[in-house]
Order: structure tokens, then C-alpha cells, then sequence
């Protein structure tokens, strides 16, 4: 297994453990992700979950597949993502949700590993912190983000935090702001 599988694995148990954690009575409060509640957020997740290990499995994927999906398949999406990444995976990649062009799997572990971590804090708020190791990649890969975002973008628009933390800074980049309440 390379370090980017694992550091994704573990942002994947991360999240596993974080929406394990959230009740029925959590769903419809308001995430960090302006305009949805934890329950638009999971459901966001799920349909991510298996667009990207439809994706991984064959090389590229049609929209439709990481559309959102009910919550409740959660550890179905959680199984289908390991089994592709386990399984025989497409050394190119083409995310339609990003770019035209395929990229490498270990790009595309970055991305959603990156997509992980920012959506469990965007779940529970500063009650979660990833692992160093886990806060460097999503801060590579923050950066890597253009920062003259349209309105139909799929990050807010970079946000100045004055903190040093890395952390801090990766979810300002990603146009959230640690500091504040959903």
C-alpha cells in the first residue's frame, strides 16, 4: 500500500467514525458547507463515494454517478470506494468534476482524501482535527486549487485566516472559516 493509499484510508476511517457518531436528530442542522445540513452533506458523501469508485474502477465516470445519495448507504459507498481502490484500479483517472484530462490514482486519492477531511469538519466543526500527515496533504492540495472561483465553483472563495495553523489555513483556502459556528 503506498503512503497516499494509507493516508486516505485513514481519512476514510475518519469519516466512518465521524458519521457513526451523528444521530437522526443531527441531520438537519446547518454544516459548514453554506446552504446544506449534515444530512445534504452525508448524502453529498455518499454519492461521492461512489462516483469516485466508479471512476477509480473504470478509469472515468459519468456525472450521474457521484450525484447524492441517501445516507443510509453510507457504509455500502464506504465498501464500494476500498473494493475499487483494493480491487484493479485505473492507473488514469478522469474525474469529470475537475478536469478533462485523467490523472494519476494517487492524484485522485489526494483529492478525496482531501474531500474527506474538509466534510467530516464541515460535519462537526472544530470537534474534529486530522492528522498532521493528513493536514499536510489537504493543505497541497488546497493549494493546488485555482483561486479565481466562479459562482458555479466547488469551493467558496479563499478566505485570509490569520492563524498559522495549517489546518486553519487549508480550510481558509477552501473558503471556510474555522473560527466561526455553522
Amino acid at each position: 500500500m503506498t503512503p497516499i493509499e494509507q493516508l486516505h484510508r485513514r481519512a476514510l476511517a475518519d469519516a466512518d467514525d465521524t458519521i457513526r457518531a451523528l444521530t437522526p436528530t443531527m441531520m438537519p442542522a446547518p454544516s459548514h458547507c453554506a446552504g446544506w445540513t449534515i444530512e445534504d452533506l452525508l448524502c453529498h458523501m455518499v454519492g461521492q463515494n461512489f462516483g469516485f469508485a466508479a471512476a477509480i474502477t473504470d478509469g472515468d465516470a459519468d456525472r450521474s454517478a457521484y450525484l447524492p445519495k441517501p445516507r443510509t448507504l453510507w457504509g455500502e459507498s464506504r465498501a464500494a470506494l476500498t473494493a475499487a481502490i483494493d480491487g484493479d484500479p485505473a492507473d488514469q483517472v478522469r474525474l469529470i468534476e475537475i478536469r478533462q484530462e485523467a490523472i494519476p490514482l494517487e492524484v485522485v486519492l489526494a483529492i478525496h482524501t482531501l474531500d474527506l477531511a474538509v466534510h467530516v469538519w464541515d460535519a462537526v466543526g472544530n470537534a474534529y482535527r486530522p492528522s498532521p500527515d493528513i493536514v499536510d496533504l489537504v493543505v497541497a492540495q488546497a493549494e493546488r486549487i485555482p483561486t479565481d472561483r466562479g459562482d458555479d465553483a466547488v469551493f467558496a472563495p479563499v478566505l485570509a485566516i490569520e492563524s498559522g495553523d495549517a489546518w486553519h489555513r487549508a480550510l481558509g483556502l477552501l473558503g471556510r472559516r474555522p473560527d466561526r459556528a455553522a
